[in-house]
């Protein structure tokens, strides 16, 4: 699981572990990509389903980062 947020995770992909926002229809184990990380380290993701969303490790919301995939071409 990733701790805190920095600039570096902007363009990455995470997995939602879990989020503390009721209000979220976002749910757990769904992919998307870093938009932005503000200065209080807050994340912003689009995710896949096409929702934009924040992240807040203080708030108790946990993502990874998901493993870059690899590349089977035979070319």
């Amino acid at each position: 699981m990733e701790r805190k947020a920095s600039k570096t995770l902007v363009g990455k992909r995470v997995k939602l572990v879990i989020c503390h926002d009721v209000f979220s229809s976002v749910r757990s184990g769904t992919e998307g990509l870093v938009e932005d990380v503000d200065d209080l380290g807050s994340v912003r993701v689009l995710w896949d389903t096409g929702v934009t969303g924040k992240l807040v490790w203080e708030a108790g919301d946990r993502w990874m980062i998901c493993p870059k995939p690899i590349n089977n071409s035979s070319k």
